[in-house]
């Protein structure tokens, strides 16, 4: 009985949008596209620009990580796409430019011995 007394006595009155609101809804898309570009996008087109350059860079002789974890000595480069790395004495595998993760610096690699 309350309830419906006082649901009557609130006007009918619809809610009217104003300029202010409007303004700040802009505003907060805008920084949350500001906040996602500077967190998310522009590390990983850094990130991504240095990988291009490394396998740009990658030459006959260096030492290389792959993605799965392989480290071997680049032997030949096949093709654009295709190099070829030795990663123990005899044993030469194709591996895709993209799939190298890193070179590394000779003087830290440790070459494995070798059975006689």
């Amino acid at each position: 009985m309350f309830i419906n007394e006082a649901m009557a006595q609130v006007p009918n009155v619809a809610p009217q949008a104003t300029a202010g609101s409007a303004f700040g809804s802009i505003f907060m898309l805008v920084i949350f596209i500001a906040v996602f570009y500077f967190l998310v996008y522009k590390p990983q087109a850094q990130e991504a620009k240095k990988h291009r350059e490394m396998m740009a860079n990658m030459k006959k002789g260096d030492i290389v990580v792959c993605a799965s974890g392989i480290v071997g000595k680049i032997v030949k480069m096949h093709s654009d796409q295709i190099v070829l790395v030795e990663i123990s004495d005899d044993v030469i595998v194709r591996v895709e430019k993209d799939k190298v993760a890193e070179i590394i610096d000779k003087e830290h690699f440790v070459k494995l011995p070798t059975k006689k």
